[in-house]
Parts: C-alpha cells; sequence; structure tokens
C-alpha cells in the first residue's frame, strides 16, 4: 500500500508528508527522520530525501555539535591538504613510491565517500578555484543546481594521477584521471595531466582535440604553456614544423623558462631548418586559424573576468574583485585595472 502510496507522489509532496510527522521534541524528531530514511531505501527518490533529512538532522542537533562536527570536518580537511602537499613535493623529488603510500588511503577514502551524490535536482562539483565554477556554468549551462561538494575529490585523484604517471602506470592514472575529470570538467591542469597520459599511451589524435579544447576555458599561465608544448608535440610528431615551431613559440609567451619548449624548438630547427625568429605573428594567427586553435588566451575569459571583478569591487567584495583582477592584470596592460587593484590594497 506504501509502495502504491509513494509511486503516486513526487519528491516534493514526500518530503511535504515526511515534514507533517514532525514535533516539538527534537529528540524524537531526529529518531522519527532515521526512520524515514529507512523507509524510502528503495525510492527512486531516496538520495534527494536522504539528503533531505539529513540537514533537518543537522538543524536539530544542538550548536555545541554542530560546531564540534564543523571543527572535525575542518581539521580533517587541513590534514587531508597537507598530505597532499607533501606526496606532491615527495613526486617533484622524483619519490613516487614514497609519495604512492600517501595518494593511494587518500584516493580511497574518496572513492568510499557516500555523500555529494548527483541527484535529479543537484550535480555536485569540487572545484579547486572559484573561477572555474563560473565558467563550468558559463560553458555548459546546467539545468540542475550545481553545488560545491565539500571535499577536495579533484585535487586528490589529481595528485595521486600525477604520481602514479611518475611510476608508468599509465592505465591506472587513466582510470583515476577520469575520477578527476568528473569532478572537476574545468580544471585545466587535470586535463594537462591527462594530455601527458595520452602521450604516454600513444593517444596522438586525442591530445590535438583535447589540447585544442581545454584553451577555450584555461585562465593560468602555466595551463596554456602546457598545453601549446603539447600542440607542438603533436605537430611535431606529425611533422608539421612551422606548426610546431608555432605551438613551443606561444608556450615561451606564458612560460619563458621552460626547457621543454627551448630544446624542442632547437631540435626542431636542427631537424627542418625552422627558427623561432623566422615566425611572425601572421603566422602565428595563421597557423591557429588553420588548425582551429586559439592563438592566446581566451579574450571571452578575460571580458567575464573584468565584468564579475569590477562588479565586485563596486559591490565592496575586496576578495573576489582582487582575485578576479588579477587574472586579467596577468594578460593585459590595462589602467584601470591597474588602478582598480590599487585601490582595493589600499582599503
Amino acid at each position: 500500500m506504501t509502495d502504491q502510496k509513494e509511486r503516486k507522489m513526487g519528491l516534493e509532496e514526500i518530503i511535504a508528508e515526511i515534514k507533517k510527522g514532525l514535533t516539538i521534541d527534537n529528540d524524537k524528531n531526529i529518531e522519527y527522520l532515521q526512520e524515514q530514511m529507512e523507509k524510502y531505501a528503495k525510492s527512486e527518490y531516496r538520495e534527494e530525501i536522504y539528503r533531505e533529512c539529513s540537514k533537518m538532522i543537522y538543524d536539530m542537533l544542538p550548536k555545541e555539535e554542530t560546531e564540534e562536527f564543523q571543527k572535525a570536518v575542518e581539521n580533517d580537511l587541513k590534514s587531508i591538504y597537507q598530505k597532499l602537499g607533501e606526496a606532491n613535493t615527495l613526486a617533484i623529488d622524483g619519490k613516487y613510491e614514497e609519495a604512492l603510500k600517501i595518494t593511494t588511503p587518500l584516493s580511497n577514502i574518496a572513492d568510499k565517500i557516500p555523500f555529494f551524490k548527483d541527484d535529479k535536482r543537484t550535480e555536485y562539483y569540487s572545484f579547486t578555484e572559484l573561477f572555474e565554477e563560473i565558467l563550468y556554468k558559463q560553458i555548459h549551462k546546467p539545468e540542475r543546481e550545481v553545488k560545491r561538494a565539500d571535499f577536495p575529490f579533484a585535487d586528490i585523484y589529481y595528485v595521486h594521477a600525477k604520481v602514479l604517471h611518475g611510476l608508468n602506470k599509465f592505465e591506472e592514472e587513466e582510470n583515476v584521471l577520469g575520477k578527476a575529470r568528473k569532478w572537476n570538467p574545468v580544471s585545466s591542469r587535470i586535463v594537462v595531466q591527462y594530455l601527458e597520459n595520452l602521450k604516454a599511451r600513444g593517444g596522438l589524435d586525442d591530445l590535438y582535440l583535447i589540447a585544442k579544447d581545454v584553451l577555450m576555458y584555461t585562465f593560468r599561465k602555466k595551463d596554456l604553456a602546457a598545453e601549446y608544448r603539447n600542440l607542438g608535440y603533436y605537430f611535431f610528431e606529425t611533422k608539421k614544423y612551422k606548426e610546431a615551431v608555432v605551438a613551443y613559440v606561444l608556450s615561451l609567451r606564458y612560460d619563458n623558462d621552460s626547457d621543454e619548449a627551448i630544446s624542442e624548438l632547437y631540435y626542431i630547427n636542427q631537424e627542418s631548418g625552422i627558427s623561432a625568429e623566422q615566425i611572425s605573428e601572421e603566422d602565428i594567427i595563421e597557423v591557429a586559424r588553420n588548425n582551429d586553435f586559439a592563438p592566446g588566451v581566451s579574450q571571452k575569459i578575460l571580458q567575464l573576468a573584468y565584468g564579475i571583478g569590477m562588479q565586485s569591487a563596486d559591490n565592496n567584495q575586496k576578495i573576489a574583485a582582487k582575485y578576479f583582477l588579477s587574472i586579467v592584470d596577468g594578460y593585459v596592460d590595462d589602467e584601470d585595472v591597474k588602478k582598480k587593484l590599487k585601490e582595493l590594497e589600499e582599503k
């Protein structure tokens, strides 16, 4: 009988029905809500019902308990980021086996966390930066509400993937990067790592398409430089030497200390006779147009960051304004931006 009634009821009606059973006694309410979660465990709306009931239970807990819970979560997150930093340092030093002992348990924890599951109304992501969330909404225009998971899934999987790459465990790395990209679909650094994985596995065609695509939403110079280096790698491997030189020249505009780009340009010059000095701005624009990739940071991204930054400044949101305007200032020599950043520093 209950099942037939439930099938006729939508999610909102089920939640309303549950709320009717609440009383002024929070201890009894918590017990009642736990029973409701059990009751609807097989419902098609079980995740949404579980989330709503959990939120109601949390709101009913005494203040000291919720504060204790929040403190525990914050301490756990600090510990996780400390471990990720340690693993990253070990990986940079080439101590991949030691790093793996840190990242494997963290990855296993991330796999088992039962919260932050997408449902019919909500989708969860683990964005590393604020601008990533905005870009995701701009590019993908999701119909469901986008929420940030209060756990660094993407960061954990990213560092774990880097460690696996260093150990030449490329298939395992690919699987982990799939999880990282699910949690943060607009992270250019995750995509850059995926491009390295494709290179290792010989996926040239995919590398070319993805390296071009990611340029649309990359706003950090280090990642832009890496993406152009990957395009340079593709062009060199397919013996398109002029195109390769253009890609490496673009890379050096965003990371002029890249030994990889400098050495590759030298090697291409030895192989083909084409040097970076021979490449003009017209060559760059022509190669980019013919191969359908952006010859620099996306102007749409800079316009968006500028608009949000200026609006944040007008609303006296100092931290947000500095964050977005600093992104613009990294690429454009604009007096208005510099003036606004100076004003924000003085406030």
